[in-house]
């Protein structure tokens, strides 16, 4: 017998699936997405405190064996570097074939800012809006300040490896505002979108991606209002019309007029808002060569962990900037983390040094072991209670949370524990102000947490990502 189904029935149970899926979103996949808040959409950078140069250190090419376009970074010694020059105009469209300075200034800066392709080093001979900035494979780029990343693309058929960074209240000519910046050509990138980076944060590494005759950064600033990010001044429509191929576009000024109007001189927007590198400043000093070289040591391919996995972009940039767990070489990430490893990978995350005494602290973990001196460092800042630790044991998403917050000094934000941020914590859960403190760090808006889950390595890198995008 064959059954008839009311067409109106039909229709009625697809409009409930639809609510119901949309139910679903908002009441389960939306919180379970905020308490892990894997979106940044909403984040603002910190506020501008002046700029550095992207390059800090490039080796000194005076010496003849430095100029070898072959050598990387890591293949030099300390004593080959020196302090990047600065882009001076006067120097650059010197004739002298003999003056040092004048020598470096063309050997470092290879195209200027609105140049040509031809050489001859003058700046508005034609449509090139970035700055070239010479330097070996593999040197780092730093963050000019303080920003919110936008994009970063590992490289298409238009574009090299580049990274587009967002700036928020840049007070420029007399007025606030946002301006947007670009690295390309990159051999690697070390960050992802999204992220709050800092001034002196390690972005990624110079290369020669892309199109490139010589390893070289390609350094531009734009104005908010330009029509995309990166932007370029003309298409390749544009230069088939001009009846020149995309290359000899800029040695005729092709777009040089939207050029103009869509960005600013990045190196002299720099050095008039640099902060100089002296014994006075209180800014990290990311710029010495030894920190930076010393860096190369916290690069970790971990071997069960996919380059272009989801895990990947959040572990791999953790990794290279804070050093932790720099010592494996497999990640095993659903392996459940012990109290002994939360402790010691957060006080790396949050460069808190261990402490050096004599005396142990703990009756259960032993002198010799090195999560002693992680110890002594956690009872001086009263983060942890003396006698027993129980290193062995596993931890849970409310324990780890806790600890992070008190680490951090996050918990000193005292929240109104009768908050309800999330939906599966007892207003009686021992941990639940910090837990309210860390969704006002991550300014998450609804959601359940799961506080009794005990936490994997996976789990932990996601809850760091999460905190390092806001703090």
């Amino acid at each position: 017998m064959q059954i008839k189904i009311n067409p109106s029935i039909i229709v009625i149970w697809s409009i409930n699936c639809v609510l119901w899926m949309s139910i679903a979103i908002q009441q389960i996949w939306i919180p379970y997405m905020s308490a892990y808040q894997d979106s940044y959409t909403s984040i603002k950078s910190d506020n501008f405190n002046w700029t550095i140069a992207p390059i800090a250190y490039v080796p000194n090419y005076q010496n003849a064996i430095n100029a070898d376009k072959l050598k990387t970074f890591d293949q030099y010694n300390i004593t080959d570097f020196i302090p990047t020059p600065k882009y001076d105009t006067l120097l650059l469209e010197n004739t002298s074939l003999t003056n040092k300075d004048v020598f470096m200034q063309k050997y470092i800066y290879i195209t200027p800012y609105m140049g040509s392709y031809r050489m001859n080093y003058k700046e508005f001979d034609g449509s090139h809006l970035w700055v070239d900035i010479r330097a070996p494979i593999g040197t780092p780029v730093l963050s000019i300040a303080n920003w919110v990343v936008i994009r970063t693309i590992d490289g298409d058929s238009t574009w090299a490896k580049h990274i587009v960074i967002r700036h928020d209240n840049v007070p420029y000519n007399g007025k606030i505002v946002t301006l947007y910046s670009v690295y390309t050509h990159l051999s690697e990138i070390v960050i992802w979108e999204w992220l709050k980076v800092r001034k002196w944060d390690f972005i990624g590494r110079v290369g020669m991606s892309w199109i490139a005759t010589t390893p070289h950064l390609h350094f531009q600033i734009e104005t908010s209002d330009a029509p995309s990010h990166p932007y370029w001044p003309y298409t390749s429509k544009d230069a088939k019309n001009a009846g020149v191929n995309w290359f000899d576009a800029i040695n005729i000024g092709l777009g040089k007029e939207n050029a103009l109007k869509y960005s600013i001189h990045p190196l002299k927007f720099i050095q008039n808002e640099s902060v100089s590198i002296t014994k006075n400043t209180k800014q990290p000093i990311i710029a010495s060569i030894t920190t930076i070289i010393d860096n190369q040591n916290c690069n970790r391919i971990f071997s069960d962990v996919p380059k272009q996995s989801s895990l990947w972009k959040f572990l791999y940039p953790l990794t290279e900037r804070y050093c932790i767990y720099n010592e494996k070489w497999d990640f095993s990430p659903k392996t459940q983390i012990s109290k002994k490893e939360a402790l010691m990978v957060l006080m790396k995350y949050l460069n808190i040094e261990p402490r050096s005494w004599d005396i142990s602290p703990m009756l259960d973990v032993q002198v010799s072991d090195n999560l002693h001196w992680y110890l002594l460092k956690a009872l001086q800042l009263w983060i942890i209670e003396w006698v027993y630790f129980q290193p062995d044991n596993t931890i849970t998403r409310g324990e780890m949370i806790d600890l992070l917050m008190k680490l951090s000094r996050k918990s000193d934000n005292i929240s109104n524990t009768s908050l309800v941020i999330y939906t599966d914590i007892p207003k009686d859960y021992p941990h639940i102000q910090n837990i309210n403190n860390y969704a006002k760090v991550i300014h998450a808006k609804w959601g359940r947490f799961y506080p009794t889950n005990i936490i994997t390595r996976q789990e932990l890198i996601k809850i760091l990502s999460t905190f390092e995008a806001y703090r």
